[in-house]
């Protein structure tokens, strides 16, 4: 309910099927579980937090365009709870 806004404002244009922009395939933003080799996003949530809290995610973050301290904070507590669906 809160994440996947997140991820859709600021992700997804990268990290979904097919991934676009140079971005890796072995994991996708757009589903949830991993299926197929694939990593969903409920274990990519260490990760994904944090390559937002080091600034690597999203590349717009660099110049002031990344998910902003609430969306970080957010990000980082839904990968310490464990990734909840």
């Amino acid at each position: 309910r809160d994440i996947y806004p997140l991820f859709r404002d600021h992700c997804l244009l990268c990290h979904s099927s097919p991934p676009n922009r140079g971005a890796p395939s072995r994991f996708r933003l757009d589903v949830y579980d991993s299926s197929n080799g694939v990593l969903g996003a409920m274990d990519e949530a260490g990760s994904c937090a944090g390559d937002v809290k080091i600034g690597k995610m999203p590349p717009g973050a660099k110049a002031g365009d990344g998910v902003g301290p609430n969306g970080m904070q957010m990000l980082q507590k839904w990968a310490d709870n464990g990734a909840p669906q």
